[in-house]
């Protein structure tokens, strides 16, 4: 079901309410994924790929619908006024990099095993049994981020060498388009204007034919977001791990948006009501 800005009379404000629409689903789901994993049943593979399923299907709602807002105005999607100081300093092509994606199934695998290790070096302090000092005897199970298998890795290097190079691509074709700035015909419209700022119909065709550009390379940009949180969640992780992971990635959408509002207002940027 696509989402739903019609509630916005400006393109503006209808690229606002589509940003602000995707955050309260994803508080939504981070409630839900939350609450399965506590569940005692929380093992039941079904019903946690119903979520997960469901979780991706939103992201691909929000990515559809911004990518017909970005047909009448891609350049806004670029540096969006309802993001903070702190999300926009952080955008890759209009949203996040998707090896963000698999960073953070390092990191969380890493902080697991981490745990893991000093709750070991405790037991190694506090008993002289030596069958409680077993490693393995605190592992967190199969079903954790933790306890990723020589497999799992191998395939989430593997994921991560081929985004990386998907990215640097993209990187080199948005650098490209920004360098066409000083080339023709942009430059040569400009330098020969009388006056400064002038818009006639030759510079905003130019303009248009540029922002076309930047809306397909970001809709590149958002296919390799997509296909990467697709092939972590549904096809290398295992469903517990994926709820594990999902809920890590939007706690950590929705802590840096907080946190960046934050900052706004301690600074004197912009103030917020939403």
């Amino acid at each position: 079901m696509a989402m739903d800005t019609s509630s916005g009379t400006t393109h503006q404000e209808r690229s606002r309410c589509c940003f602000q629409e995707w955050m309260q689903l994803q508080r939504q789901d981070l409630t839900l994924l939350q609450s399965l994993h506590k569940k005692p049943t929380h093992n039941d593979h079904e019903e946690i790929k119903t979520l997960i399923c469901s979780c991706i299907a939103h992201f691909e709602d929000y990515i559809s619908t911004r990518s017909r807002l970005a047909q009448e105005d891609p350049s806004t999607f670029f540096a969006p006024t309802w993001c903070t100081s702190l999300e926009n300093s952080l955008l890759w092509i209009a949203g996040c990099r998707p090896t963000i994606f698999v960073r953070l199934v390092y990191a969380l695998s890493g902080c697991e095993v981490e745990a893991r290790l000093r709750k070991w070096m405790e037991g190694m302090r506090n008993s002289n049994d030596d069958n409680s000092n077993n490693f393995n005897s605190i592992s967190s199970g199969s079903d954790s981020v933790g306890e990723l298998s020589p497999t799992q890795m191998k395939r989430v290097d593997e994921l991560h060498m081929r985004t990386l190079r998907a990215e640097e691509k993209l990187t080199s074709e948005m650098a490209s388009l920004q360098e066409e700035l000083a080339d023709q015909p942009i430059a040569v419209i400009a330098n020969e204007m009388e006056g400064i700022g002038v818009m006639n119909e030759e510079a905003e065709m130019a303009l248009k034919e540029h922002e076309t550009a930047m809306r397909g390379i970001m809709e590149k940009a958002d296919e390799l977001r997509l296909n990467t949180l697709k092939e972590l969640a549904l096809e290398i992780l295992k469903p517990p791990q994926a709820l594990q992971f999902l809920a890590a990635s939007k706690k950590l959408h929705l802590c840096l948006h907080q946190w960046g509002k934050w900052r706004d207002e301690k600074h004197g940027r912009r103030s917020y009501c939403d």
